[in-house]
């Protein structure tokens, strides 16, 4: 697991995030130096100033769309200067019992933009770091944070099966079975593009299901994303 070295400062008026390298270090610099020849890596892999520029176009994207992400302030060569947002993470507010009010919310912004995606053909509108600190119910509203992950080579099915998976093993690690179900069952009810979730099964179709109770895996949301599809 890489580890940023990014530092975000809160100030009375705005955040600063200022761009740093991610642990382990000598795989990053080694990935920057492939990226800056020319051989494509993935965005977390980029320089510190190239993955500046990849979010801060990410942002006014989102805004063009009218997405709930953070205003873009000002930047300068180090540091994008992006307003508040006052709202709790998912993670915070998910951490003593999972709310299916919020989780609806999740998913109807999910499939707006995933619908968006695929009517421009634009895979930045996915948030492919969609881990649950990073994104914020606020206002009763989703607004998503940290936008510097993904690879800009792949194609938007891709870029939102690579959402999907991560969003709902966030979601479903350490629920109880009937809870899990519960939540799949509304995001296959809610997400209209079908051929997504059939990609990510059938992707992952051969692997067995982690028997574990330890972790939940992508092997097990597909075992289990395939059952909630065939009792539909």
């Amino acid at each position: 697991m890489s580890i940023s070295f990014n530092n975000v400062q809160k100030t009375e008026n705005f955040f600063i995030k200022t761009y740093g390298p991610k642990s382990p270090l000598l795989k990053y610099y080694f990935r920057s130096f492939l990226d800056f020849i020319g051989i494509q890596q993935p965005i977390e892999y980029y320089h510190s100033a190239k993955r500046l520029s990849f979010e801060a176009e990410v942002i006014e994207l989102w805004r063009k769309f009218n997405l709930n992400a953070p205003k873009l302030i000002k930047r300068n060569k180090k540091s994008l200067f992006l307003s508040h947002i006052s709202g709790r993470t998912i993670s915070e507010i998910f951490q003593q019992k999972i709310d299916f009010k919020i989780v609806k919310c999740l998913f109807d912004d999910l499939n707006l933009r995933h619908q968006l995606a695929f009517k421009f053909q634009e895979p930045r509108l996915c948030h492919v770091d969609s881990n649950l600190r990073n994104i914020l119910y606020a206002d009763r509203e989703i607004f998503h944070v940290d936008f510097e992950m993904g690879r800009i080579y792949e194609d938007t099915n891709r870029w939102a099966m690579r959402e999907i998976t991560k969003l709902l093993i966030s979601l479903t690690d350490n629920l109880a079975h009937e809870k899990r179900v519960k939540l799949l069952k509304i995001f296959c009810n809610v997400y209209q593009e079908k051929q997504i979730i059939e990609l990510i099964i059938k992707s992952k179709k051969n692997k067995r299901k982690n028997n574990s109770k330890e972790k939940y895996t992508l092997s097990n949301l597909v075992f289990d994303l395939s059952e909630v599809l065939n009792e539909n």
